[in-house]
């Protein structure tokens, strides 16, 4: 059950520092966004082969990258764009010249990501030792699925659209 609970934390930790209630989205939106944190799930899983670790390790990387979308989205007034991983250490370095403050959603984030690691030790305590093949077609069938559903009809059948090089775009229709 934890494996399945974690990907939608990862998803509301990101759509609160967005200010956006994730359960006033799309309800196809949602969906595709718990697959795809599913899938990292599942592939942090099979590369750690814990729960724990893989839970704690995707919602810290949930909350690390709904930070930095909040950032860039208040600094520069777009959407992280693709090319952006290329000029990473320029905007660290520009970054160092801004002021932060400490907003409620930065706080409600903190909290909720406290909250996941705490029941994830407390409650998650599953350990397997699987084979490496196991591991393996675990690690590949995972985005296989998930590819399913992008730039398929069941995009269009939950009135979502997959525009990657239209950022801009797939914010204002999603």
């Amino acid at each position: 059950s934890c494996l399945f609970l974690s990907p939608l934390a990862a998803f509301c930790i990101i759509e609160i520092f967005n200010d956006n209630n994730p359960f006033e989205i799309k309800p196809g939106a949602i969906v595709l966004n718990y697959l795809w944190f599913l899938v990292l799930h599942l592939l942090v899983y099979a590369l750690s082969t814990r729960m724990r670790v893989t839970i704690i390790t995707v919602n810290a990387l949930a909350f690390i990258l709904g930070a930095a979308y909040q950032a860039v989205l208040t600094f520069r007034g777009t959407p992280v764009l693709p090319g952006d991983l290329l000029v990473l250490g320029i905007a660290m370095d520009v970054a160092g010249g801004y002021s932060y403050k400490v907003t409620d959603l930065l706080v409600l984030a903190v909290l909720v990501l406290a909250f996941v690691i705490i029941l994830a030790i407390k409650l998650c305590q599953v350990k397997v030792r699987e084979k490496l093949w196991h591991r393996a077609a675990l690690a590949l069938a995972a985005p296989l699925f998930a590819l399913l559903l992008y730039a398929t009809p069941h995009m269009d059948w939950m009135g979502l659209s997959f525009t990657l090089w239209q950022p801009a775009k797939q914010n204002q229709r999603n």
